[in-house]
């Protein structure tokens, strides 16, 4: 993406004049999207969820959950404001935000053209959308609310070692500090990753010419990387675990401090990030302490123990394989760097522009999909590695240092799982880092200069053309049937009406006409039971379920806890059971696992009915 080092950074009211125009015509496209479709599966549980949450359920007391009270604060007010789509609603505004403070940082250091690519990558390839399913950016994943709170905590941290005032340097320091302490209320592990991340990103601003930062950031580094240990061990040596392992650890090594003399600060730093941290986050998890004890807020919160630890075994998925396209397009990029720094310096554009054609070529043929996936999960540790391999330790690239080091933190956030909802959670950071070592590392072969002085474009423009057309290819097949065909609103339930293709509206017909028939056996109050995946469908049925586990993934619960759905069987008095095949990978294995639950709930019901493949069953009295 063309970037000239001779630019300077642009008025500031000018970068917000445009940020603001590419969150308008960001929050143009998704809006397209904002009551399209419906997951039952993922949408649908967590907003059973956050239903309970709004009429006063407790989270780990009353009902089984993953996501922190903070994350159910904010959707519970959200829900009791305007239900499904005030959420969906809220999530549109904040990916335009994303979109728009992604487009100010690139923008404040280089190009109106590298910025409006990167952008375009971001709501392209990070935002996709089914014609089926929806959009996933309609889902409310935590890490959506989590990811404002990682790129401000980003754009703080770069500005140290800048020559700031004692004051401003503390100041950013605190509220990256917030930031992290917000990323956590919402996504624990986002917030740890995010607060690690900083704590080395502010080591790595130290002197070497003072004993106590010495040995403060070689403490700091040596708990990191004991801890990356402890975190990656069960997958250490597989695809993912090396995916994830080796730029975090490449990250322990560069945050080392920097050379050139200066001020102490290595105390009071650690001491300002640590407030910013637990001054918002101690009340509440000091109240999850006091309701659930110290083990269980560990298990619940932090995955810590062997609750935890299966949680994480259950959701495991392996790192997607090096398909032919993304192998071309990686030997481009390495093989382009390496030109870069020789005498065929002029011949490394070119290669870079043949392997993104030759790459593109791959998708089209194989599927835009499958390549377009893959590369998004491995160009993140391929390109963070390159980049701490070569940042060096100078305080001249204390930027790109610290941008690096957070984006190979926050990385592990995708473990464990690598798929592309968990990457586009941190995408942009990755992008960000990504393009600060592409324009340190591309100085040379960037633009030619002509023998007048001024300098022009070489291939880089044409790439940059390829990143855009790659872009807009990925949204061209859903976009243009959006715009072209006829749209029908389908009512699912009680104050669920959606948007969906005339052509695609079948599975969403089925899905009512299932609604309908639990609203059929049932009174409106009357509690059902479903399995494995199926809470969404009490949620469109307006039927409480009110039991702790609501969703069956084998190992989480385990099949000894599953158990518990029949000691509350008596006391919640389920009307009805409902059953249906498993529709997600993660969840095909729990009518076996669970058979002992299902033989205690097939004993105390008949079947009345199967509709579109779910099976409902009345529960004897």
């Amino acid at each position: 993406m063309p970037y000239s080092p001779e630019v300077s950074r642009p008025p500031l009211v000018r970068v917000v004049l445009e940020s603001m125009a590419v969150a308008a015509v960001t929050l143009g496209y998704l809006w397209l999207w904002r009551l399209y479709g419906f997951d039952a599966v993922d949408e649908g549980t967590q907003l059973f969820q956050i239903a309970r949450a709004a009429g006063g359920a407790l989270p780990y007391t009353d009902f089984e959950t993953g996501y922190t009270p903070g994350y159910f604060a904010i959707h519970a007010w959200l829900w009791e404001a305007g239900g499904f789509v005030a959420i969906r609603t809220m999530l549109v505004v904040v990916h335009s935000v994303v979109a728009a403070t992604v487009y100010a940082l690139l923008r404040d250091s280089g190009g109106r053209i590298s910025a409006c690519v990167g952008v375009a990558v971001v709501v392209a390839f990070l935002l996709p959308v089914s014609l089926d399913q929806g959009a996933p950016s309609n889902i409310p994943y935590p890490g959506w609310l989590a990811l404002p709170a990682v790129l401000m905590a980003a754009a703080l941290l770069a500005e140290l070692g800048e020559g700031h005032s004692a004051r401003r340097h503390s100041w950013i320091i605190f509220l990256a500090g917030l930031g992290a302490a917000f990323a956590f209320a919402v996504k624990p592990n986002t917030g740890l990753f995010l607060l690690a991340g900083a704590g080395l990103a502010v080591a790595a601003s130290w002197r070497t010419t003072h004993a106590v930062e010495r040995w403060c950031s070689w403490l700091l580094r040596a708990i990191a990387a004991v801890a990356l240990v402890f975190l990656l061990y069960p997958v250490l040596w597989s695809r993912l675990g090396v995916a994830l392992f080796v730029p975090a650890l490449l990250a322990v090594v560069v945050a080392g401090p920097v050379r050139e003399g200066g001020r102490r600060t290595a105390l009071a730093d650690l001491a300002i990030l640590s407030a910013g941290f637990l001054l918002p986050t101690l009340p509440w998890l000091g109240v999850l302490f006091s309701r659930l004890g110290f083990a269980e807020t560990l298990q619940n919160v932090f995955f810590v123990g062997a609750g935890g630890r299966s949680v994480l075994d259950a959701y495991a998925l392996e790192a997607p394989e090096f398909l032919p396209g993304m192998l071309v397009l990686t030997s481009a990029a390495l093989g382009a760097m390496w030109l870069a720094r020789s005498r065929a310096a002029r011949l490394a554009p070119w290669l870079l522009l043949f392997g993104a054609v030759l790459g593109a070529g791959f998708a089209f043929r194989n599927g835009m999909r499958p390549l377009a996936e893959n590369i998004l999960f491995w160009w993140c540790p391929l390109v963070l590695s390159v980049g701490l391999l070569t940042v060096g330790s100078g305080e001249e690239r204390q930027r790109e240092r610290t941008l690096l080091i957070l984006a190979a933190f926050l990385l592990l956030t995708a473990y464990p799982r690598p798929d592309l909802t968990h990457i586009a959670q941190i995408g942009p950071l990755v992008l960000l880092a990504g393009l600060s070592t592409w324009r340190r590392s591309s100085r040379e072969w960037f633009f030619e200069r002509r023998r007048d002085g001024a300098r022009t474009f070489t291939a880089a423009g044409i790439l940059a053309g390829v990143f855009f057309l790659l872009a807009v290819g990925r949204m061209v097949p859903t976009l243009v049937p959006r715009l072209t065909e006829p749209l029908v609103t389908e009512k699912l339930g009680p104050g669920f009406s959606i948007e969906v293709l005339e052509s695609r509206a079948a599975p969403y017909r089925a899905m009512g006409e299932v609604v309908t028939r639990i609203r059929r056996e049932t009174r409106p109050g009357e509690p059902v039971f479903t399995f494995p995946d199926l809470a969404g469908l009490a949620l469109l049925a307006d039927r409480p379920s009110p039991f702790y586990y609501v969703y069956f993934v084998p190992g989480r619960p385990n099949a000894e806890e599953a158990m518990r759905v029949a000691a509350n069987w008596g006391e919640v008095g389920p009307v009805v059971a409902i059953f249906g095949e498993p529709s997600v990978p993660v969840f095909v294995g729990a009518p076996k696992y669970f058979r002992h639950l299902l033989d205690f709930v097939r004993e105390r019901s008949r079947p009345i009915d199967v509709v579109a493949g779910v099976t409902i069953r009345r529960v004897e009295p």
